[in-house]
Order: structure tokens, then C-alpha cells, then sequence
């Protein structure tokens, strides 16, 4: 369901995430924003301006840097995302030895996912 500014969306104590705000007891969407509703949990996500990652979205980011320990990665967001050897590679990696652009390397793009909600997959993007 897509929420204009001042939408009710919830009570004071629903469990409540992403771009809202209180007036009295009700929370109302502070930007035009899809609403989600899974179980008791109530997600609304903006459709336009800044974007901050949640715990269980599907990423797709672009490789800006590559280090010894992972990668930086761009998400089109304010911060950006590192992504470590043990989270991308499964398999033993000696960083002394290893060039790590054989993986990932600098302008390539990768999607990241949470399948059963704990562990990553990264995908690359071609």
C-alpha cells in the first residue's frame, strides 16, 4: 500500500520501522512511502530521498576500493558499506598471498541477500 505524508499507519507501541513520526498516540508516515506489513510488524520504506539499509534487504552495491581485509562497497547511501573476506568468500583466503581483485575487484557490482534471514549471499551483478 503506498502512504502519503500524514498517513496513520500504526499506534504507539506497534512494532514500528523506518520513516515515520508520532502525533499523540498515532504514527503517521513522514513520506510517500510503501507500506508493509509482515505479522506484527509494520515497515514503511520511502520511495524517494536518502536510503538507509535494513536488517534483511536485498543490497546492490558497486566496489569502490579494495583492501587486504574485504572491499568498500557504494550503496547509494550516506555511508558506505565493507564487506569482509569471511561474509563474500567461503573459502580459506591467505590475504598475504592472495590478490583480492581475483574476487571483486573496483567497479563491479554486487547484490547481497539474507535467504533465511542470518547469513549472506553475494552475488555478483553482470
Amino acid at each position: 500500500m503506498i502512504v502519503v505524508p500524514g498517513t496513520v499507519i500504526g499506534k504507539r507501541g506497534d512494532r514500528l520501522e523506518g520513516a515515520y513520526y508520532f502525533i499523540g498516540d498515532y504514527a503517521v508516515a513522514s513520506s510517500v512511502a510503501i507500506k508493509e506489513v509482515r505479522g506484527n510488524k509494520i515497515k514503511i520504506t520511502p520511495l524517494s530521498g536518502i536510503y538507509i539499509p535494513n536488517k534483511g534487504d536485498i543490497v546492490i552495491g558497486r566496489i569502490i576500493e579494495v583492501y587486504p581485509n574485504g572491499w568498500q562497497v557504494d550503496i547509494n547511501s550516506p555511508y558506505h558499506g565493507f564487506l569482509l573476506i569471511r561474509d563474500a568468500v567461503y573459502e580459506f583466503v591467505d590475504i598475504t598471498k592472495t590478490d583480492l581483485n581475483n574476487y571483486y575487484t573496483y567497479g563491479e557490482f554486487i547484490s547481497t541477500c539474507h535467504p533465511l534471514g542470518y547469513t549472506s549471499i553475494i552475488l555478483p551483478i553482470t
